[in-house]
């Protein structure tokens, strides 16, 4: 899953009469407007995973007072923690062009990022092992469908997650599993809402955490196990230190 980097941005000009006095205004939504712009430019140059997403916050509050104070917020996201800081530098200067185009000022505030999820293979394969296991599908009285596979889902890498932080931290995984939707309804909609309140979804839920309850009691009682997990973290963090 991708890295996020997250900005609030504010810009401020200053108030005038839109029609009396406008020259003697500062716009910030037209400062808004611009960095609007200059992003959706931007994204023909960026890669074909990585993402750039807005919503303006404020963008004034009457058609005759020119706008002195407007804010947008902003999510950047690539395959690496390295690789979304480095576009998000790029989604930056976007906001500082538009802001010397417009005589305002900016200041960014920076959110809470999601580092990218980078998984133990040792604990993934563990999960995959216990997820397939029929002592879980006994537990779970054969609720679960199919088996779980070992490669990941192409399309579920656009999401983040803080998770990811996580994994920078000490070994992790994320594992994903499908529920029912009316019309294949996904993320973030109301018909995903609606399917993952089913009792279906709530038992595939209970059907995972109980596979990942027995990959972490095997951490604690399996010193072999821990420590080769361990070994191969060390390592991935080596690589992402270099941001691959």
């Amino acid at each position: 899953m991708l890295a996020n980097v997250k900005y609030r941005v504010y810009f401020t000009g200053r108030e005038a009469h839109a029609s009396i006095s406008p020259w003697a205004g500062i716009n910030a939504l037209d400062a808004v407007c611009l960095s609007y712009n200059a992003i959706s430019m931007l994204r023909q140059q960026i890669r074909p995973e990585e993402r750039v997403h807005g919503v303006f916050r404020e963008a004034g509050t009457r058609p005759n007072i020119t706008p002195a104070d407007c804010c947008v917020e902003y999510y950047v996201r690539s395959v690496t923690r390295k690789g979304a800081e480095d576009l998000g530098e790029r989604v930056l200067k976007c906001f500082e062009g538009a802001a010397l185009a417009t005589g305002c000022e900016w200041r960014k505030e920076d959110m809470s990022p999601y580092y990218d999820v980078r998984p133990s293979k040792g604990l993934c394969k563990a999960w995959m092992e216990a997820m397939n296991s029929s002592q879980i599908a006994e537990e779970t009285e054969g609720k679960g469908k199919g088996k779980v596979a070992w490669e990941d889902p192409k399309d579920f890498f656009q999401g983040s997650t803080d998770m990811g932080n996580v994994c920078y931290e000490c070994p992790g995984f994320h594992g994903v599993f499908g529920i029912e939707t009316e019309e294949g309804a996904a993320n973030h909609t109301k018909g995903f809402t609606a399917g993952a309140g089913t009792q279906d979804a709530f038992e595939k839920a209970l059907e995972c955490g109980r596979a990942m309850a027995e990959v972490g009691w095997r951490v604690l009682v399996d010193e072999g196990f821990a420590a080769e997990v361990r070994r191969e973290w060390e390592g991935d963090m080596k690589d992402a230190e270099e941001g691959r």
